[in-house]
């Protein structure tokens, strides 16, 4: 996360704010200011919530482990615990329910690519809750010149995100207008605006076009499949709930395409095959055959850090970004609102 320094706050703190874009970036930061008291105008340019790259039918939570528990590690981490909080508040609340809108099933990483290593302090957990990600069982025979290390996540699984924005949504102090396109923030009228609108976040600020950059993304998706215990990643991923499957992705830089592909989806059940080998080739080819296609355009900053801050605070004090959360929207999104709203009500800027 950008680093926060101490500002003046010079105005009293806003009561009003308005959000460009209900996609999961959005939908958490208009939950947030929503249930700290601020009065909420969310801007959709689509018919409904959740049309660009927020909008796939199922997505996956999991924590990322590296030797050095890196700051990038350690911030999913905080991510994605924080996303359980909200799941959890949520469901309680009547809004979600769990097993049919999420479930955090664990997640099962095959190290296709190569065997990783936890922190030291990870080896040996004390974790009777089972939220630790730990190396687990015999190496799975997938590369022909070896085993396949697996890891376990424990707080990680999926959820489908359309459900959670739309639970984010409903609160009385948030009004959401839709079919309504903003072609100048600097025209809102409220004490502060944020601009969450994923890849298209440039077109309101041209200064972003040095700093995001456009990722397509691809998955197939389909019915009922219930084989696995749980979600799998480390060569795409195959996440499988009640209601229906996904499988994928392409990764895509530069590129906003929205139309499928046939090589994408080629290329997915490739990577599919290579992370699931018990799966037959007759399974496979009935996965495919009733298969669809699904394309999104996220956002992503080259470090794979989220943009959250000001991009001028000096000309445009009441102005905040919230977006480049890449693929790991899900796992970001609560956390960034989180500390927007913290940086706002405490007069911190993020430089």
């Amino acid at each position: 996360m950008a680093q926060m320094q101490r500002r003046v706050m010079s105005h009293p703190q806003p009561k009003k704010v308005s959000i460009v874009g209900s996609g999961l970036a959005g939908a958490a930061c208009a939950s947030a200011f929503a249930h700290a008291g601020y009065s909420v105008t969310v801007y959709e340019q689509t018919a409904t919530p959740a049309s660009g790259a927020s909008g796939v039918p199922i997505a996956l939570f999991a924590p990322s482990v590296s030797l050095d528990d890196a700051p990038h590690s350690r911030l999913l981490r905080r991510g994605v615990h924080m996303l359980l909080q909200e799941l959890r508040r949520l469901t309680d609340a009547g809004l979600l329910h769990e097993g049919v809108d999420w479930a955090m099933t664990g997640v099962l990483e095959r190290c296709i690519r190569g065997d990783k290593k936890l922190p030291s302090t990870w080896l040996e957990p004390q974790d009777s809750l089972g939220l630790q990600s730990k190396v687990v069982g015999e190496p799975y025979p997938v590369r022909p010149a070896g085993k396949v290390q697996e890891l376990f996540h424990g707080a990680a699984g999926w959820v489908n995100p359309k459900r959670l924005i739309a639970a984010w949504l409903t609160h009385p102090h948030i009004e959401l207008k839709t079919q309504v396109r903003v072609d100048d923030v600097t025209g809102l009228s409220t004490e502060l605006v944020v601009v969450a609108c994923g890849y298209q976040s440039p077109d309101l600020l041209p200064e972003l076009k040095e700093t995001l950059q456009p990722i397509r993304g691809q998955v197939e998706w389909g019915g009922v499949y219930p084989q696995l215990a749980c979600p799998v990643n480390g060569m795409g991923h195959f996440i499988q709930t009640p209601s229906g499957w996904v499988a994928g992705a392409t990764f895509q830089r530069d590129e906003m395409d929205l139309i499928p592909r046939a090589k994408d989806v080629d290329k997915n059940f490739e990577k599919l095959q290579v992370l699931l080998p018990e799966l037959t080739k007759l399974e496979l080819k009935k996965l495919r055959a009733e298969s669809a296609s699904w394309v999104g355009v996220r956002t992503a900053q080259k470090n794979r850090q989220p943009l959250l801050g000001q991009p001028d605070p000096n000309r445009y004090p009441r102005l905040w970004v919230c977006a480049g959360l890449g693929s790991r929207g899900l796992s970001l999104a609560a956390l960034c609102a989180s500390s927007l709203l913290a940086s706002v009500q405490h007069g911190l800027t993020l430089g």
